[in-house]
């Protein structure tokens, strides 16, 4: 079995690209990046690497500021993005907005572009057993595939689980036994 790990790489670094294919020689696949500077030179290399050697950029980010991904996204289409926390819709205000939620939807037209599922705790009415959460996560599920997604658990945060012994299982629980929109290989796909 193996462990990969997510790492960052600083804007300023004045060679990001070597820097990310020396992390993923370690175990470092993935890299958080500041979604506030998508205008930032260093971007250009960073998709270009994520591109040309497979390694993930992950963004941890409200979805207004999904257009200055989109152009980044559009230039690199071979570049791996995952959106971390459903790209906060539903964390910022638990009753999200459909106009938050058609933004990501629309999204899905980069083909290279996961969602992160969850963290449920954090979602909706932030209560196990998170069935609430179900009908934002067939759609999310319905624009990328479950191919695209991956549930967290993020038990840390953005909002702490209340009793991780209890709600960590019914997290689970909500897509295992609850979530009949899924098939069982897409269960599969979406909690690895």
């Amino acid at each position: 079995e193996r462990y990969a790990g997510t790492g960052m790489i600083s804007l300023e670094d004045p060679e990001p690209g070597v820097t990310m294919v020396e992390l993923s020689k370690r175990g470092c696949y993935a890299f958080r990046e500041p979604p506030s500077e998508l205008e930032h030179p260093a971007y250009e290399k960073i998709f270009g690497t994520g591109a040309a050697h497979n390694l993930a950029l992950s963004f941890n980010m409200n979805v207004d500021l999904l257009p200055g991904l989109d152009r980044l996204c559009t230039r690199f289409p071979d570049t791996p993005v995952i959106l971390d926390h459903v790209c906060h819709v539903g964390i910022r205000d638990a009753s999200y907005s459909n106009d938050d939620l058609d933004t990501l939807l629309r999204f899905a037209r980069h083909e290279n572009v996961m969602v992160k599922i969850g963290p449920l705790q954090a979602l909706c009415s932030r209560r196990a057993p998170y069935l609430d959460t179900l009908p934002l996560i067939q759609r999310v599920i319905e624009a990328y595939g479950a191919h695209r997604c991956m549930w967290e658990s993020d038990s840390g945060g953005p909002i702490e689980m209340e009793d991780p012994l209890t709600d960590y299982p019914a997290a689970i629980a909500a897509i295992r036994d609850h979530a009949g929109f899924l098939s069982p290989s897409e269960k599969d796909d979406l909690l690895g």
